[in-house]
C-alpha cells in the first residue's frame, strides 16, 4: 500500500490485498452516536458515520494521519508513504514584541512556539486570552503568505484593526473584496465555499503557507469544514475557546465535530487554563448559579422529539421563566450589576426587553449584526448598530442591560460587564464555553462576576440539557450551585463578596 501525503489531505493507493483495503476502509468508520431518524425506515443504512472524502474512500484529511498510521499498524500493515509536498519546519526564536511592542505573555509566547514547532493543531484558550495576539505573532514570525480564517463579519472587522495596530498590513477576502496581492490576509470561510471554483481563488489559496482559524469550533460544520480543507497551507492551526477537557478525541467517547477539527488541524497542543489568567489577574473569580424552574407542568406532555415545541414552550414562550429572568436581573442591577442576557431567538429577546422596561428596567437589545432596539423614547425604537455598539451604549448610560442573540457568544469584548444571564438554555456544547467566560475579564473595579442560568426540569430533554451544561461547568473549573429564585437574589451580595 502506497500512502500519498500533502499538508490538508492524503490520499491511499496501492492496495496489496482485500485485506489491506477493508482495514483500510474501515479505519475512518465509527459507529454514529446520533443516526438521522431517517435510518429507521433505511434498510441500508449501517450505523456509520464517515470521515472519507470521496466516494472511493481513498482521500483523508491530513489531521487523521497519526490515527490512521496507528490503526495500520495493530493490523499488522505499515503502508509506504510519499511526501508530495513537504513541510517547511524552521527553528526560529520568537520574539516577544514582534507585535510592534505589544509584548506577548509567557504563555502567549509559548503557544506560538509550540505551533511553530509543530506546525498543525489546536490552541485551546478562554477568551480574553489574546488568541488574536498568537495569531499575529506566528504569521509575522513566519513572513510567509498567510490566511486567518474567521466566520463573522465583526471578528474580521476586529481582526483587521488589531493585526494593523501591530504593524500588520492585512488585506481582506470578503464578499466582492479580494486583496489576494497582500502577504497576510483575513478571509471569510463564507466567502472562499461560495468562491471554490473560481479559478483566482484557488489559486491565492494554493498559494497560502499558515492558514490559523479564529473559533475553529465552527470548522466541523460541513461548508466551513470542507473550505477549510481546499487550503494545502502547510502551517495549520486552529484556535478555540473550548478547553482540553472538554474536546476529547478518544473513540470510546467519539464525537464526530471534534473529530473533524483533528482532521483539519490535527490533535490539541496547546491549553491556556483558567487557572492560568486568573493566576495572572487577568480573569475574576466567578460564581455559577443554576435556579431550579419546573414550571409549567403541561410541558412535560410535549413529545420530546418535537424539539422546537418543547423549545418553544419550556424556554421561548414560557411566562414564569421569563418573570424569572426578569426579576433576577432586575435584582442584579439593584445590586450595582452590568448584566448581558443572552438568547437564541429575537421573540425570545423582544418578550424579555419589554418585561424588563415594564418593571423599570432600561434595557437594550442586539439583534443580528446591525440592529439595536433601545429603551429611550416613546414607543420603543430601533437603531442602527451593531453588538458592539450596543455596549458602548450602555456603558455611556443609554441603557443598564443588555440582551442579546448569540452574536454575544464570541469574538465581542464586553470587559465591563459582571454578570451573565443565561436565557438561551439549550444542551452543552463549545459555545456554552464562550458564554460562560464572557463576565470573567478582569478590570480595574471588578472582583467578581455572577452567572446565572437554569436548571429547567419542565420537561426531560431540557432537564438533560441543563445536566449537560452543570457537567461542562465543572469540567471548567467550577462549581454550579442549584437554587430557588429567591435564593438567588437574597446570595447575589454574598457571592461578590466570596
Amino acid at each position: 500500500m502506497r500512502l500519498l501525503l500533502k499538508p490538508n489531505l492524503c490520499m491511499g493507493m496501492e492496495f496489496a490485498s482485500d485485506y489491506e483495503r477493508a482495514v483500510w476502509v474501515s479505519a475512518l468508520r465509527f459507529d454514529n452516536p446520533n443516526p438521522p431518524k431517517s435510518s429507521e425506515f433505511n434498510p441500508y443504512y449501517d450505523g456509520k458515520i464517515s470521515f472519507w472524502l470521496d466516494s472511493h474512500q481513498q482521500k483523508f484529511p491530513t489531521g487523521f494521519l497519526g490515527h490512521m498510521l496507528d490503526f495500520l499498524g495493530k493490523h499488522g500493515i505499515t503502508p509506504q508513504m510519499e511526501i508530495v509536498k513537504p513541510t517547511k519546519r524552521i527553528a526560529i526564536e520568537v520574539d516577544s514584541e514582534i507585535c510592534d511592542g505589544m509584548k506577548l505573555r509567557d504563555y502567549q509566547l509559548a503557544a506560538v512556539k509550540t505551533a511553530l514547532q509543530l506546525g498543525r493543531g489546536i490552541v485551546t484558550a478562554p477568551p480574553r486570552s489574546g488568541k488574536t495576539l498568537m495569531q499575529a505573532a506566528l504569521a509575522k514570525t513566519l513572513g510567509y503568505k498567510s490566511v486567518m480564517f474567521v466566520e463573522k463579519v465583526a471578528l474580521l472587522e476586529q481582526h483587521v484593526e488589531n493585526l494593523r495596530k501591530w504593524g500588520l498590513d492585512p488585506g481582506i477576502v470578503q464578499g466582492s473584496q479580494r486583496d489576494f496581492h497582500k502577504t497576510h490576509c483575513v478571509a471569510m470561510l463564507q466567502t472562499v465555499w461560495a468562491n471554490h471554483k473560481d479559478k483566482d481563488m484557488m489559486r491565492w489559496l494554493e498559494s497560502i503557507e499558515v492558514m490559523q482559524v479564529d473559533e475553529c469550533h465552527h470548522s466541523s460544520a460541513d461548508t466551513y469544514y470542507r473550505a477549510a480543507l481546499l487550503c494545502p497551507a502547510s502551517w495549520r492551526i486552529g484556535y478555540s475557546g473550548t478547553p482540553f477537557s472538554v474536546i476529547n478525541t478518544s473513540e470510546k467517547k467519539f464525537d464526530p465535530d471534534i473529530w473533524k477539527l483533528v482532521g483539519l488541524f490535527g490533535p490539541p497542543i496547546v491549553d491556556v487554563t483558567l487557572g492560568q489568567l486568573q493566576d495572572l489577574g487577568l480573569m475574576v473569580p466567578v460564581q455559577v448559579i443554576q435556579i431550579k424552574h419546573t414550571q409549567p407542568e403541561e410541558v412535560a406532555n410535549i413529545d420530546g422529539n418535537q424539539w422546537q415545541s418543547v423549545y418553544s414552550a419550556g424556554i421561548v414562550e414560557n411566562d414564569s421563566r421569563n418573570l424569572a429572568i426578569a426579576t433576577a436581573t432586575i435584582a442584579l442591577v439593584a445590586r450595582g450589576y452590568l448584566p448581558l442576557v443572552l438568547v437564541k431567538q429575537v421573540g425570545h429577546g423582544e418578550a424579555l426587553f419589554e418585561m424588563m422596561r415594564r418593571n423599570g428596567l432600561c434595557p437594550l437589545f442586539a439583534k443580528g449584526s446591525k440592529s439595536i432596539l433601545t429603551c429611550r423614547g416613546n414607543p420603543s425604537s430601533w437603531i442602527r448598530g451593531s453588538i458592539g455598539d450596543a455596549y458602548k451604549l450602555m456603558l455611556n448610560g443609554g441603557g443598564n442591560v443588555l440582551i442579546a442573540t448569540q452574536i454575544g457568544d464570541e469574538g465581542v469584548d464586553f470587559p465591563h460587564v459582571n454578570a451573565l444571564v443565561l436565557a438561551v438554555g439549550g444542551k452543552a456544547d463549545q459555545v456554552t464555553t464562550q458564554r460562560l467566560f464572557r463576565p470573567l475579564t478582569a478590570t480595574d473595579n471588578k472582583t467578581g462576576a455572577v452567572v446565572i442560568d437554569f436548571d429547567d426540569r419542565q420537561h426531560g430533554v431540557l432537564k438533560k440539557h441543563s445536566a449537560m451544561r452543570r457537567r461542562i461547568y465543572k469540567l471548567l473549573g467550577f462549581e454550579p450551585r442549584m437554587m430557588s429564585l429567591q435564593e438567588a437574589i437574597s446570595s447575589i451580595p454574598a457571592l461578590l463578596a466570596a
